[in-house]
């Protein structure tokens, strides 16, 4: 998911939901259980707002861009170091400092040979590595997603590097593990604007109706069937891959949303006629139509605009797909007088699913 588009939006649940539906399959697809708590911006981390949203989700780590983050002019001059600690009010985040120079010896390499580029590559690390420092220096290199490599040059440039007696080739894990280096940082920018992402009215719009299905889903039979469909649906235009195909992504975004409401419409309330008391309990007759293709199961709740009459709890209905159910609800008359009521269908757990 575009995690900065979210964090623009509003898109709190739609993160939470894509990472839900990502342990669900990851395991389908890779044939094991990776980490998921390290989030990977488009484009690289580049401000505080993104950081915030990665921190609710409870995320460890997140990789920034290189050179987002600088060392603050009164620190030590000597390369940056490639981890730090952030803190934001949902909590600490190690943010991933990729170095822009090995990034870019790898993305354009330069020379004509695989020998050359691997020591363009080494040279980088070996001026490092002669810095006065007693630290124990942590680069990363983080390719971006459209990387698309020649395999000879890339190879040669990797293999130099496992080979470089002054560089030790480790796992993100590892990187993780470690202590943050005493350097002072220059603080993220608040709002760093990208015109490639999701706009945030759409990323609002899709996060309104994926809350709304989640309350919707208990009135079904098969909630979890339901709620799949419109995760994965409701999900889709805020993956990265559609920055390449705005025009697209817009489509399928009003299109997803459309459908994704049509298939919550359908429980609607009869009107009814007046209703006379002359006792000081009775019930109060509601017919719910269900139009779904599935049946609903429903609370029918009254809501009277003044105290001459009294409620009782909500009601229980099952209402089979395409008919009609009467139910009665119990009230109190407390007084004489004309009241109006105001009926609301609701789910099991008390969400109101219809007007």
């Amino acid at each position: 998911p575009d995690v900065a588009a979210l964090a623009r939006g509003d898109g709190a649940s739609l993160l939470t939901g894509a990472l839900r539906l990502t342990d669900e399959r990851i395991h389908d697809v890779l044939g094991r259980a990776p980490r998921t708590d390290l989030a990977w911006p488009a484009g690289g981390l580049a401000d505080a707002q993104t950081l915030e949203l990665v921190a609710s989700t409870g995320a460890r780590a997140a990789v920034g861009a290189p050179g987002v983050l600088a060392p603050s002019p009164d620190g030590r001059e000597q390369s940056p170091t490639g981890r730090t600690t952030v803190t934001t009010d949902s909590g600490s985040v190690v943010v991933l400092l990729p170095d822009a120079g090995l990034v870019g010896a790898l993305v354009n390499p330069q020379g004509s040979t695989p020998a050359t580029v691997a020591q363009r590559l080494l040279a980088e690390t070996a001026v490092i590595s002669q810095e006065e420092s007693a630290d124990l220096r942590h680069l990363v290199v983080a390719l971006p997603r459209e990387w698309h490599p020649n395999p000879v040059l890339a190879g040669a440039q990797l293999d130099a590097l496992e080979v470089a007696p002054w560089v030790d080739t480790t796992s993100v894990s590892a990187l993780l593990g470690a202590l943050d280096p005493a350097v002072d940082w220059v603080a993220l920018p608040t709002d760093v604007q990208d015109r490639d992402m999701l706009d945030a009215e759409t990323v609002s719009e899709l996060a309104e109706r994926f809350a709304f299905a989640q309350d919707f889903a208990p009135v079904l039979t098969d909630p979890e069937a339901f709620l799949a469909k419109q995760a994965a649906q409701l999900l889709a235009p805020t993956s990265v891959a559609w920055r390449a195909d705005p025009d697209g992504r817009a489509d399928l975004a009003a299109r997803v949303t459309a459908e994704a409401e049509a298939r919550t419409v359908g429980l609607t309330v009869v009107e009814g006629s007046d209703v006379s008391f002359f006792a000081r309990e009775g019930s109060v007759p509601v017919t719910v139509d269900n139009a779904l293709a599935a049946d609903a199961n429903v609370l029918v709740e009254l809501r009277p605009d003044s105290g001459v009459l009294v409620a009782d709890e909500p009601v229980e209905a099952l209402v089979a797909a395409g008919e009609q159910t009467t139910v009665w609800v119990p009230v109190q008359s407390v007084a004489n007088g004309d009241v109006s009521i105001e009926v609301r269908l609701l789910s099991p757990e008390g969400q109101v699913v219809a007007p």
